[in-house]
């Protein structure tokens, strides 16, 4: 566990010290931030089963309209990862990124590979990510509609909480959003509940 601290650590050190203004960026639409910028976020996930609670953050910088560079990392009560690589936006509303990185866990083989896409506009979005190393694989894709400045609905089905609506609150001129998805999970049949509180930089 200390040493996935420490990589997410590694990862927050990414974050320059100049000022971002945190209404140009929103997590459903990175090409809409502005160019050569950075942004990113910081989100706390609790998912109601033992040692569900997680901690992620994602940093982002473009280099251009086309290029840049992301870096993303997760810690879990027993577990994290930090993986890093380039970003390509072919067009305005698609981005993808794939990286490498390392998983705190006692494996003969830490590397952790990881990408994602995310394809949209302010109003509609996707958001594609995946992940795996030795030990084991996870993925998540959400879908969300921005019926206001403050509310958005979507679908949420990730790897270990199931499919489900996800419903976002996100607070006026504030870069905090607060999230619930009800989910059905198809390994057991039985209904869960996942939570996020993000916080936008």
């Amino acid at each position: 566990m200390k040493n996935a601290l420490r990589l997410l650590l590694g990862l927050a050190m990414l974050i320059p010290l100049s000022p971002i203004v945190a209404e140009e960026k929103t997590t459903e639409t990175p090409r809409l931030a502005t160019l050569m910028s950075t942004y990113g976020y910081v989100e706390f996930q609790r998912l109601t089963v033992p040692g569900g609670t997680q901690l992620q953050m994602s940093v982002s910088h473009d280099f251009n309209e086309t290029l840049g560079f992301f870096a993303y990392g997760e810690v879990h009560r027993n577990w994290g990862q930090i993986y890093a690589g380039p970003t390509f936006s072919p067009a305005s509303w698609l981005k993808v990124g794939t990286g490498i990185g390392l998983e705190d866990i006692d494996v003969s083989t830490p590397l952790r590979y990881g990408g994602f896409l995310w394809a949209g506009n302010e109003k509609d979005s996707l958001l594609a990510v995946a992940n795996f190393g030795q030990s084991g694989y996870w993925w998540r894709v959400d879908t969300n509609h921005r019926f206001s400045a403050w509310f958005g609905a979507g679908l949420l089905a990730q790897r270990d909480a199931g499919i489900g609506p996800r419903l976002q609150l996100t607070l006026p001129k504030k870069p905090i959003t607060l999230w619930i998805a009800p989910t059905y999970f198809w390994d057991t049949g039985k209904p869960r509940f996942v939570c996020g509180l993000r916080f936008q930089f």
